[in-house]
């Protein structure tokens, strides 16, 4: 084997070893790009109402409340899809509560945090919970609650139970998408599921999924 063979052996092998933080790292970048001319449309709208808006309110709501869930979206997604830099500053429990809320929050679905009082959570802790929030939003469906328990202590487990409404029964397909093996199939719109389980093993940690009638709960320890 000549030198040129070896080195592209190599870079291939390292290619694979790094795609997954470098995919993540490339998700920081366009949501970090996006926030700021999103997060202008926002304040334009805010602008134009307060010097009057003549006859145009009706069309300015549409797009605040447009941009209002592009901003939203994208804070989420800066987390659950971003680099985990494991010296950027842990976020608070309630900073995250309420960005799960927004995102996930509609009239006939709730999301609950039991343990709101804890520790701030790592970078990488907040990903995983908010991949794991993404599962449960599609599970979840048009009616029920999410509930997030998180300890008390950083050495507590991290649990995801979504409870469907007037006892819809979990999709049980939808707990094949966590197959790591199974993840060339899986369809885009479900990406969350199997990187909530190489998130979690990437971080040393065991995922268990139990689905069982309107119950599903996801947790990681």
């Amino acid at each position: 084997m000549n030198d040129n063979m070896l080195v592209e052996s190599q870079i291939s092998k390292d290619a694979s070893m790094t795609s997954v933080d470098l995919s993540a790292t490339i998700a920081s970048r366009i949501c970090h790009d996006l926030v700021s001319p999103i997060g202008a449309i926002v304040n334009g709208v805010d602008l134009i109402r307060e010097i009057g808006g003549g006859d145009v309110q009706d069309e300015l709501g549409m797009i605040s409340q447009s941009a209002d869930r592009a901003s939203s979206l994208l804070q989420f997604y800066r987390i659950a899809f971003g680099a985990s830099d494991p010296e950027a500053t842990a976020i608070a429990r309630s900073t995250l509560y309420d960005m799960a809320s927004r995102l996930i929050t509609t009239p006939r679905v709730v999301v609950e945090w039991s343990d709101l009082d804890g520790p701030a959570l790592t970078r990488s802790e907040a990903r995983l919970l908010f991949q794991m929030l993404l599962c449960a939003k599609l599970a979840v469906a048009m009616r029920g609650v999410v509930l997030i328990e998180t300890g008390t202590d950083q050495t507590a487990p991290i649990t995801v139970t979504v409870e469907t409404g007037e006892g819809a029964p979990i999709n049980n397909d939808l707990t094949r998408h966590y197959d790591l093996a199974l993840a060339a199939e899986v369809p885009a719109r479900m990406v969350e599921f199997p990187l909530t389980a190489l998130s979690a093993q990437e971080m040393g940690l065991t995922l268990d999924v139990q689905a069982e009638g309107p119950r599903l709960t996801m947790t990681v320890r």
